[in-house]
């Protein structure tokens, strides 16, 4: 071979691995250093497997939390699906080519909480048999994040992300853990019901998880701010407004009013003095409802108003 083509083929196979890197470098860096995505102090996300784990990272003091759920605990889905076990989700949104947004969704409002993404194998339900932090450090490891790359998983979670969870429990360690490990205590956040068929089956009861899991996705900012919120259904669809403030309630906003109002809005809107809609806590409720700002007066038994509009009913209308 002629010496100057080899030493021009190595220079440019040197330049390539060094841009490589160097791209690799800049999304890690963007990845632990960038901005998050949402306002909302906490970042959660279920790991599916059998059990589920609920994974929640709060980036303001550097502490996660992980919620167990048995796989085959039942749940009100979200869309019209009626009452399925986690893992039933699961197949479901594949099968229906919604992914995981099924079981995320379905998750989100049984728990209360904002939970947007999911991850889990690309094929069925992986079993583990190991504890809590183990099954989350098996799927947020250094040698996750060549299978992440591969396209192993089924995950609607960006890659920055990603490397986010990986260097959490591989190099930076969270600063403190909260386990909830509920596979062998399923009666403290569910209820066995009689189903069709004479079985029984444990179905996750949205109060009783509000008991044991009070405070735990709260946003510490929102609670100190002590910003008031009155909560108005617009819609025609029941119990939209009591929905939404657990929502909120869960995440550490302070509701002191729940109620119906009237024209029906489109989508969410949130009211309130200069001071309130710059609030964090303002924020956060527009990023987690989609609302916009409304020129309307305010409830005076509130800082802010929230009005819930027809873009939160369609979570729960067939389609």
């Amino acid at each position: 071979m002629n010496t100057r083509i080899y030493r021009r083929t190595r220079i440019s196979s040197t330049i390539f691995w060094l841009v490589a890197a160097f791209v690799v470098l800049a999304v890690v860096f963007f990845a632990l250093f960038g901005r998050p995505a949402s306002p909302y102090g906490r970042q959660t996300i279920v790991v599916v497997g059998s059990p589920m784990v609920v994974l929640s990272w709060n980036s303001q003091d550097g502490t996660a939390t992980m919620v167990t759920l048995p796989s085959d605990v039942a749940a009100e889905g979200t869309h019209g699906y009626g009452m399925y076990s986690l893992e039933a989700f699961w197949r479901l949104g594949q099968i229906d080519k919604k992914d995981g947004t099924v079981l995320s969704e379905s998750l989100s409002e049984t728990l209360g909480v904002p939970v947007p993404w999911y991850i889990g194998a690309k094929n069925g339900v992986s079993t583990h048999d190991a504890s809590t932090p183990d099954i989350v450090k098996q799927t947020f490891s250094l040698q996750s994040v060549t299978d992440f790359l591969r396209g192993a998983y089924r995950t609607n979670m960006p890659f920055s992300q990603f490397v986010r969870f990986a260097w959490l429990f591989t190099a930076a360690k969270p600063q403190r853990v909260l386990t909830f490990d509920y596979r062998s205590q399923p009666d403290f956040i569910a209820e066995q019901v009689t189903l069709p068929d004479g079985s029984m089956q444990w179905v996750l009861d949205p109060a009783r998880l509000d008991v044991r899991l009070a405070h735990v996705f709260e946003d510490e900012r929102i609670r100190r701010e002590s910003v008031t919120v009155a909560v108005l259904n617009t819609t025609s669809m029941p119990s939209l407004g009591s929905r939404a403030a657990r929502f909120l309630t869960n995440i550490g906003v302070s509701v002191v009013s729940v109620g119906n109002d009237t024209p029906e809005a489109d989508v969410c809107t949130i009211a309130g003095s200069q001071a309130a809609r710059v609030s964090v806590s303002a924020k956060v409720i527009a990023s987690v409802f989609g609302c916009i700002e409304d020129a309307v007066t305010p409830s005076d038994r509130a800082d802010l108003t929230v009005r819930i509009g027809k873009s939160y009913t369609k979570r729960f209308i067939p389609n």
